[in-house]
């Protein structure tokens, strides 16, 4: 199994395509010209290694007929070990992609609300027909996609979509005046028209040939009071956290 810690170093991009309405079938996993990894009828992905500047085979981490590909940095490593009550051996091998299939095995579509990080994140679970595609709750790692003639293509970055697709450089006027005003392109637009960004903490569903998005968090405001000497254990308690 792949080391959490070359997972981080060796990912430094990726572009993937999900075929909303072809049949779910299960297939040996293949390499195609283009260097996509296919993993089923509808699913495919290319993923960019940092240590060149082409392809590098990198296979999403599967657990049974969940599959996963966790793009980013992950906080809370030991508590979410001990939600999945791990007992594989050596924590260090664990993946943090192996962990997000353990986590969604257990917790269902909202299984990364535990997660606390910077990602953005793709599940594929066969079984079910699921496909995931998500962000942290604060926006820091968000991937672009657009949805076409029956297809869901997404990146981690902007540039990587507008190579895949040639036909898709035509600029969002109402995006660039939203730029002009505030120095950036608020979500869920882009500067490319027909291409969109996940809000923080939402998430891409796709099942049984139907795509939605839907929020996995929200923030919750205590209105709790609180006496001097709590307030300054639960400052410190979350200060040691972060």
């Amino acid at each position: 199994m792949l080391n959490r810690i070359n997972e981080i170093n060796m990912i430094r991009s990726y572009v993937g395509i999900y075929d909303l309405y072809h049949t779910n079938t299960y297939s040996h996993i293949r390499e195609d010209n283009n260097h996509y990894i296919h993993y089923d009828n509808k699913f495919r992905l290319k993923t960019f290694s940092r240590e060149s500047k082409g392809c590098k085979e990198f296979h999403l981490t599967a657990q049974g007929s969940v599959s996963a590909l966790f793009f980013g940095e992950l906080y809370n490593f030991d508590e979410l070990i001990e939600r999945v009550n791990w007992k594989g051996g050596d924590k260090k091998a664990l993946s943090f992609s192996h962990l997000c299939c353990l986590l969604y095995s257990k917790y269902g579509l909202y299984f990364a609300k535990y997660i606390n990080g910077m990602f953005s994140l793709i599940l594929r679970d066969q079984k079910e027909d699921v496909f995931l595609l998500m962000v942290d709750r604060f926006g820091l790692a968000r991937p672009v996609y657009y949805n076409i003639s029956s297809r869901l293509t997404f990146s981690s970055h902007l540039k990587l979509l507008l190579r895949e697709d040639t036909h898709l450089h035509e600029i969002d006027t109402c995006s660039l005046v939203l730029f002009l005003k505030y120095a950036y392109v608020p979500s869920p637009r882009s500067i490319i028209r027909g291409i969109n960004k996940l809000n923080p903490g939402e998430m891409i569903i796709v099942r049984g040939g139907r795509t939605k998005i839907e929020r996995y968090i929200d923030f919750e405001i205590k209105t709790e009071k609180l006496a001097e000497g709590e307030a300054l254990e639960e400052y410190t308690r979350l200060l040691t956290k972060s």
